[in-house]
């Protein structure tokens, strides 16, 4: 449809903002062709969130309602901030994911408190110099972006708590992290890149304040040990690292704050001995891992346990000692015997793929308040051991 016929359609959003009618958010799709946002969109009074797909560079910024409080530019073919989005005094939350975002920057509301720019191609030297002015700015992602030789972290706002810097073949750990005291929670995940060179990453320089932390798939082998000094997190995700040897746990008993652990697919044996320790540990994952031994060390407060992908063919005896558990995943596992060792005061079952038998095996165990999705009584073939490694 050509820009021109655009007044055919204005009848239903002019509707939209018509007296009476309090509309918050919507999302609104500009197709291809068209040049320009529909001027009927300034007319919403009400609207405090926009979600806006365009597969072209969409032009009339300057329509967008100034109360806008949420602002999703994600997909919209950007080359540049644009320089409208500085009027919109009241915009907290912008995303400008998935453009391809070269300047503009001095453009960004200074009130942003969340800023996306993941996927956004990325390949500066220096950080930019105006993200200093964001002193509101609490959560920033710069997910998926190539951030190899980045310079000038020093311009990330003081006031972060939330940074994403997954993905972004960044070679090293930036130090001026250690700069960023409220900064809470911190992804590094799928950077992979320093592990090729024997030094690593240094863990060591990271905030103390964290308590949320994901490392997934950097390829951490040796140097866990040097997050030992983080003993506020709660949080901890190890993802797809080939950590394997037992000793290589000893840290986490130094974070005794810790409320959720994700292990999977770390080439563990054994359950880790310092699991005991883990006092207020209530969620873990150890998908994906052979395990073999050590079920006695699991936390007995459990409340939630991945087992998915493990490769048991029975269910583990010492499972009936977590007293407290009430979600267990055993997906994947062809597992022949031991259900009777399932606690009884489970509310939720995952066992997908876990044999023929499985409902039948479970009917005289199930609380009356028990619940077993439906969809979850799907026998598929079990996953080869050797996929597990």
């Amino acid at each position: 449809m050509a820009l021109g016929d655009w007044p055919a359609l204005a009848s239903p959003i002019g509707a939209m903002g018509a007296p009476g009618v309090r509309l918050v958010g919507v999302s609104l799709a500009v197709p291809p062709r068209w040049r320009l946002l529909p001027a009927d969109v300034a007319a919403l009074a009400q609207l405090s969130k926009l979600w806006l797909a365009s597969d072209s560079s969409a032009r009339g910024w300057q329509l967008l309602p100034r109360q806008l409080q949420h602002l999703d530019l994600s997909n919209c073919l950007l080359l540049n901030v644009p320089t409208d989005l500085a009027a919109l005094t009241q915009l907290s939350r912008l995303s400008l994911a998935n453009n391809w975002v070269a300047g503009g920057w001095p453009h960004l509301p200074q009130q942003l408190q969340q800023l996306d720019l993941s996927n956004c191609h990325l390949r500066l030297l220096q950080l930019p110099a105006e993200l200093t002015a964001l002193t509101q700015l609490t959560k920033l992602c710069l997910a998926k972006n190539t951030l190899v030789a980045m310079d000038g972290w020093q311009h990330l706002p003081r006031s972060l708590r939330q940074l994403d810097l997954s993905n972004c073949h960044l070679q090293r750990v930036p130090a001026q992290l250690a700069d960023l005291t409220q900064l809470t929670a911190l992804s590094l995940s799928c950077n992979n890149e320093p592990f090729r060179r024997p030094e690593g990453f240094d863990l060591g320089s990271l905030p103390r304040q964290l308590q949320h932390l994901e490392l997934s798939g950097c390829g951490l082998r040796h140097e866990l040990g040097t997050l030992a000094h983080l003993t506020h997190l709660t949080q901890l995700r190890l993802d797809s690292n080939p950590v394997g040897s037992a000793e290589q746990w000893g840290f986490l008993e130094r974070l005794q704050q810790l409320q959720r652990l994700h292990l999977r697919r770390c080439r563990v044996r054994r359950v880790p001995a310092v699991l005991r320790t883990l006092t207020q540990l209530t969620s873990l994952s150890l998908a994906g891992n052979p395990i073999q031994a050590g079920w006695q060390e699991l936390p007995e407060q459990l409340q939630q346990l991945d087992l998915e992908w493990c490769g048991l063919w029975r269910v583990p005896a010492e499972l009936a000692d977590l007293t407290h558990l009430q979600t267990l995943r055993l997906d994947r596992n062809h597992i022949t015997g031991g259900w009777q060792q399932l606690p009884r005061q489970l509310r939720q079952l995952m066992p997908r793929g876990c044999g023929p038998q499985l409902p039948l095996v479970l009917s005289p165990l199930l609380a009356p308040n028990f619940w077993v999705p439906v969809s979850q009584f799907v026998c598929n073939p079990p996953v080869p051991r050797s996929l597990l490694l």
